[in-house]
């Protein structure tokens, strides 16, 4: 009452300024008292139920200002003020403490607004139903607990200490709001205990609960509890992708837009959950699949609210693939007598999925001999090398090299970009087509052009042989490289020369060429032969002759025993032949024998001569070879020990005399600088004669 009285009194004193001033005064200025009552003005009684606080909410006002709270006990009637002054801060919400209620009485309050000068304001008087309290005596407490709870929902366990309460009321509120509010629930117990859920609440966000046991307008408040709802449905991924696809391992990301929202997550794969990771767990690896194989993967989300599948995540493997093989093969190099190397790239590699992974480069190698025989070979090397060298070559084998990586693991092959071939040193390729031409040069003389075509690039040369009839190859003539030509003569018309070729290296000779013969044609009938002579060698006539002809194809040998009127042929002998033996001859008769050179154009005279079985002396058998010669000509004889040996050539010209021995049946003469050509060997062994015909190359 000391305060009230000292206001009462600082305000009388205003009031007289006031009247001074509106009387005429104007030596000075009176404030004004703010026009904005104080509002919400409600009273809320404390946990033990003995007492409270009065709260209100101010709008801005201006100046210094202070609030004043008057209590009523007589519905209005009276007030009186309580407390003391409360200072204006410029805040919203204000409030003063309230003690020593009386049980069954009926309190109102107000709250007023007042300038430090004195102007006054009151407050709007507020509803009953939220100003006027009666405070009845309510003894004991209440307990809340929390029970159980959803993400929308809270069930608490009241239990009823309370004596004197009419019922209860349930107050709910968030965390961090400023009031309560109107009761969630009012009811009365059914027994001592209570449970009791809240619906309608968010998710993951805490909720103060408390009940008050009223009676009437007094209350007894139960413990606060503090409960945060459960999460609601975990979330689905945000991206569920695949990356680093392999043929037996996939990894699969996702993201989520609020990890806090779920605990655990789980990686479901054709169904089965297969991994299982916390909330931060960004992304899955699997292995161990099956290349070429569909999967379907889904992430399970978890919290205490209830799981959550994400969508389909299809992906297929994709199957082994061959690995790259080699490229940029060179050329066989560093190449010998029985050895070549060969280089190249190899291809890249897929190391993150182990993909196109070669093992091994692989060298199929076909050759192909020198003597035509074929073989194949297989040669392994390690994965990295880049050049390899193929051994125990055959001199000049074609080699033929495809190269391949390869996979050993899943049998997968990949074949180089291209074959290479090389071929080992060694004699030369073997001449090819080989060609003889029978012609007559610009000086008539007739030769034979014999050419072939030289595909070697490492001969030195070329040999040329040459085999007269069915006689024995030898030597004529030895060819520079790069040239593939060559002339032939003297020849003879009617003989068959044939000829090879061969070339030539450091490392040997080619295979031969095959043969090419060419036979000149007969321009004319043969020459006569002469010097025709008879002679007995036992009992057979054993006739000889001089060959004066070189296009003979052979002689035809006649006989007659009535000289000469009537003719008998009695036999052939062929080319260079030049005696003919008759053992159909009777002692004491005398013939007369013909001989004659022939060929296709024509045939020559008829030489002839007498002969009279009886006749002494006798030359044995002559045998002259070889012929064709080059270097050496050996004479054989019978029955003879010394004679006379002339060698004429064709322009019946002698170029050797000489007497030999034939005691040992044979000699030698040395003919190697005789001019190549036809010449006659004509023997003389007392007064008997005998001639051969022979060619030297």
């Amino acid at each position: 009452m000391k305060n009230y009285t000292y206001v009462l009194a600082k305000k009388m004193i205003l009031a007289f300024l006031v009247v001074f001033a509106w009387s005429g005064s104007s030596l000075m200025a009176v404030a004004q008292a703010p026009s904005v009552p104080p509002t919400g003005v409600h009273f809320d009684l404390s946990g033990n139920g003995l007492d409270g606080k009065v709260l209100w909410t101010m709008s801005p006002v201006t100046g210094s200002n202070e609030f004043i709270v008057e209590q009523s006990t007589d519905n209005g009637a009276t007030w009186g003020v309580i407390g003391g002054a409360v200072p204006y801060t410029g805040a919203e919400d204000y409030q003063l403490a309230i003690t020593g209620l009386t049980n069954g009485t009926t309190y109102i309050w107000r709250v007023k607004i007042q300038s430090d000068d004195g102007g006054l304001t009151l407050s709007s008087p507020v509803s009953t139903d939220n100003t006027a309290f009666t405070y009845n005596s309510i003894t004991g407490s209440a307990t809340v607990t929390e029970l159980n709870k959803t993400s929308t929902a809270i069930t608490i366990n009241l239990v009823d200490g309370v004596t004197g309460e009419a019922g209860y009321k349930l107050y709910v509120k968030k965390s961090g709001a400023a009031t309560y509010g109107a009761p969630y629930k009012t009811f009365t117990m059914s027994s001592s205990e209570q449970a009791v859920t809240i619906f309608g609440l968010d998710p993951n966000t805490f909720y103060n609960i408390y009940a008050q046991a009223y009676q009437g307008t007094s209350g007894k408040v139960s413990n606060t509890i503090s409960v945060k709802t459960n999460r609601a449905l975990p979330p689905k991924p945000a991206t569920l992708t695949y990356r680093d696809l392999c043929p037996e391992k996939v990894t699969i990301d996702f993201t989520f837009d609020d990890i806090s929202q779920f605990d655990e997550l789980e990686l479901k794969m054709n169904g089965a959950v297969v991994r299982v990771g916390q909330a931060d767990t960004k992304s899955f690896t699997m292995t161990g699949l099956n290349p070429g194989t569909d999967y379907n993967f889904v992430v399970l989300t978890r919290n205490e609210t209830g799981i959550a599948n994400s969508n389909t995540l299809s992906v297929r493997t994709p199957a082994y693939l061959a690995p790259d093989g080699p490229s940029n093969i060179t050329d066989p190099y560093d190449i010998t007598t029985n050895s070549m190397t060969i280089s190249w790239t190899n291809g890249q590699e897929d190391l993150v999925c182990l993909n196109k992974i070669r093992n091994e480069i692989n060298f199929f190698v076909h050759i192909v001999n020198r003597d035509g025989t074929e073989e194949d070979r297989t040669y392994f090397t390690f994965p990295g090398e880049t050049s390899f060298t193929i051994p125990d070559l055959q001199m000049k084998a074609t080699v033929t090299t495809t190269l391949s990586s390869y996979n050993t693991t899943h049998n997968l092959r990949g074949f180089g970009e291209r074959q290479v071939t090389g071929v080992t040193l060694g004699p030369p390729i073997t001449p090819v087509d080989l060609g003889a031409t029978p012609q007559t040069n610009h000086l008539g003389d007739e030769e034979i052009l014999v050419t072939w075509n030289e595909y070697a690039d490492d001969e030195d040369g070329s040999i040329v042989e040459l085999k007269v009839g069915d006689g024995d190859y030898k030597v004529i003539g030895t060819i520079k490289a790069n040239i593939a030509i060559f002339t032939y003569k003297p020849v003879q018309e009617g003989v068959t020369y044939t000829f090879r070729v061969k070339a030539f290296n450091q490392y040997g000779d080619s295979n031969y060429s095959e043969e090419a013969t060419a036979t000149p044609d007969y321009s004319t009938e043969p020459n006569a032969p002469y010097n025709l002579n008879a002679m007995l060698n036992g009992t057979t006539a054993v006739l000889t002759w001089l060959d004066d002809a070189n296009n003979e194809s052979g002689f035809e040998v006649q006989k007659s025993s009535d000289a000469g009127v009537t003719w008998e042929k009695i036999g052939e002998v062929g080319r260079n032949v030049n005696t003919f033996s008759d053992d159909a001859i009777v002692s004491g008769t005398t013939y007369w024998y013909g001989v004659k050179s022939m060929n296709s154009v024509g045939s020559s005279d008829l030489v002839t001569t007498k002969f009279t079985f009886g006749d002494a002396g006798t030359v044995g058998v002559i045998n002259v070879y070889p012929n064709p010669t080059v270097d050496f000509l050996n004479l054989r004889m019978d029955n003879t020990k010394a004679a006379t040996v002339s060698v004429i050539n064709q322009s019946n010209r002698r170029v050797l005399s000489k007497t030999v021995d034939f005691e040992n049946g044979e000699v030698s003469l040395d003919v190697s600088n005789f001019t190549p050509g036809a010449y006659q060997v004509v023997i003389i062994a007392g007064d008997k004669k005998v001639s051969r015909k022979i060619y030297k190359y």
